[in-house]
């Protein structure tokens, strides 16, 4: 500050639309505000580190809840295969059928679509931008 000669606003300003962060650069228009208004700067600053660690408790929140909601899609889209394989192991004859016959491999792959369209979509609702 001493060698650019610039004020401190200007510097916190030109600082925070460097960095690119929303926060920053909120709490630098804050603080010049506050600076050309003459409130209470530690009361300000009080309020915003406040204010920032209740966001960073929610985005982490939200992100656990989002990666069970995930664990979860992945185990519901699973399931199908290891229902296929435990009925081959315990009794083969019984999904032969499905493998031999025309119309038991179409709903085996209209099935396996299913399974693949309902994946994709637990992805695109699980997906949350923060």
């Amino acid at each position: 500050m001493d060698e650019s000669r610039a004020s401190e606003d200007q510097l916190i300003k030109d600082f925070a639309y460097r960095s690119g962060i929303e926060e920053i650069i909120n709490f630098a228009d804050v603080y010049a505000i506050c600076r050309t208004t003459g409130a209470d700067v530690g009361q300000v600053v009080l309020k915003a580190s406040e204010i920032l660690v209740d966001k960073m408790s929610i985005v982490k929140e939200i992100k656990t809840i989002t990666a069970q909601k995930k664990f979860e899609a992945r185990i519901i889209s699973l399931m199908p295969f290891v229902l296929i394989i435990f009925l081959n192991f315990v009794s083969p004859v019984y999904l032969t059928c499905m493998y031999q016959t025309l119309a038991g491999r179409l709903i085996m792959t209209i099935a396996l679509a299913g399974i693949a369209i309902s994946y994709y979509i637990m992805n695109i609702i699980t997906e949350v931008e923060l």
